[in-house]
């Protein structure tokens, strides 16, 4: 970073980082990013610019909660504003139907353990009794010395239904609060502030073009943050021009008493 900052000085510039939070500015997902601004104007962030309001997982997916997988008309209301939000624009352009409401599969291996784990819990939360049988056999050589155990080995996580999602990744790994399954790409994109007009071409629901849509989706950015940055950003030129524009005018003002 300091490198950065003395490439930009070099160049008349000055680097400000601004580092947000997703659950900060609207979206129902605890993220966190870090911004790197090359400007010639101070940007200044307040209290102001964040909406400090809780949009918890409930309030992105709820009305999806009972309706059926694949492409199917809306069968329920939204039951929340942002719910609606995002429902909006599919309706707007006619599309009654919801798309890419589709998950990836459990592994056959891990089927009997998902209804055992617990909500904000994870598969090394769950007791030894209910662990599929590779990981019976990894626990013993753990026991025994033998391994180290799965230092972060959490896998699948079960998302609380009362708080933010966590830091969605690239790839299929958070359990619906209520339903022993993963999330689909349409609720993942829900909580990606995503709107449900936006289709991401499946191809017919094949495993590989799911899994591209997880990967897209952990690794984008919301339009939301590049939306808040946009506005943080006009507002600080803005405040440049008045203040170029008053400093212009006294110059002005000057120039005239001295003539």
């Amino acid at each position: 970073i300091n490198g950065m900052r003395r490439w930009a000085e070099n160049r008349g510039y000055k680097l400000q980082l601004i580092s947000i939070n997703y659950a900060d500015i609207g979206l129902p997902q605890r993220r966190f990013r870090l911004f790197f601004i090359f400007t010639k104007v101070e940007i200044k962030i307040t209290e102001d610019d964040f909406d400090r309001s809780i949009i918890t997982v409930k309030d992105a997916i709820s009305d999806l909660e009972h309706q059926p997988l694949g492409d199917k008309p809306y069968g329920y209301m939204p039951d929340t504003e942002y719910q609606a939000s995002l429902r909006g624009v599919a309706v707007a352009l006619n599309k009654a139907i919801c798309t890419d409401h589709v998950a990836a599969q459990v592994w056959h291996k891990n089927v009997k353990m998902v209804k055992h784990i617990k909500v904000g819990k994870g598969m090394s939360d769950v007791s030894y009794a209910h662990l599929p049988g590779y990981l019976r056999k990894k626990y013993d050589k753990k026991a025994k010395g033998l391994v180290d155990w799965m230092p972060g080995w959490g896998g699948m996580i079960r998302l609380d239904y009362d708080q933010p999602c966590r830091t969605i990744i690239g790839g299929p790994m958070y359990l619906h609060p209520k339903l022993d399954r993963l999330l689909t790409i349409r609720e993942t994109a829900r909580l990606t502030g995503i709107p449900d007009a936006y289709n991401f071409c499946l191809e017919s629901g094949t495993k590989s073009s799911i899994g591209r849509a997880y990967r897209w989706l952990g690794k984008g950015v919301p339009v939301q943050a590049g939306r808040w940055l946009g506005k943080v950003l006009v507002r600080a030129l803005d405040e440049n021009k008045r203040a170029v524009d008053h400093k212009l005018m006294d110059f002005r003002r000057w120039d005239k008493e001295e003539d």
